[in-house]
């Protein structure tokens, strides 16, 4: 293999173990400041449906851009009713599919009423946000992909 081949598989490999590092290190930090947030219950009144709903899956998004989800969702805290507008969309791997999926069980919760999820930040009440989830799998698979390309590439440059 030519040095220059070298050169460039050592970039791609540093590139791709920055990306994963970095939105590790988001993850991490956006639950360390949740952390302390109380689970709360309350209703979706209004959800619109958004532009990308009804694209091709490979159209919703261009790269890089902030996928979001526009909804209005009421909840209780200490005897107070508050409105909120967050949902929590952002993870290590957000994807068409999963943000789909997301609308779609916002949805239906919609249509029947349901009560779901909200996390509360007790020091400012009318802060909160709705669907919280866990990257913690995510986490782990993202560095399982990394370590496994990171051999491939290692066993490159040993032949």
């Amino acid at each position: 293999m030519s040095p220059f081949h070298r050169t460039l598989v050592l970039f791609l490999i540093c590139a791709l173990v920055f990306v994963y590092v970095r939105q590790l290190w988001n993850g991490i930090r956006a639950s360390l400041r949740a952390s302390n947030w109380k689970e709360g219950r309350g209703r979706i009144i209004d959800l619109p449906e958004p532009w990308w709903l009804t694209a091709p899956l490979t159209k919703r998004f261009p790269q890089f851009e902030s996928r979001t989800i526009d909804t209005v969702f009421e909840y209780e805290y200490e005897g107070r009713l508050y409105r909120g507008t967050k949902v929590a969309v952002d993870g290590l791997y957000v994807t068409n599919l999963s943000i789909t999926r997301l609308y779609r069980e916002l949805e239906r919760a919609l249509r029947g009423a349901w009560r779901v999820t909200v996390w509360i930040n007790p020091a400012s009440p009318e802060e909160a946000v709705l669907l919280r989830q866990n990257d913690k799998l995510a986490a782990f698979g993202g560095g399982a992909i990394v370590f496994l390309i990171s051999g491939v590439a290692a066993l490159v440059f040993l032949y």
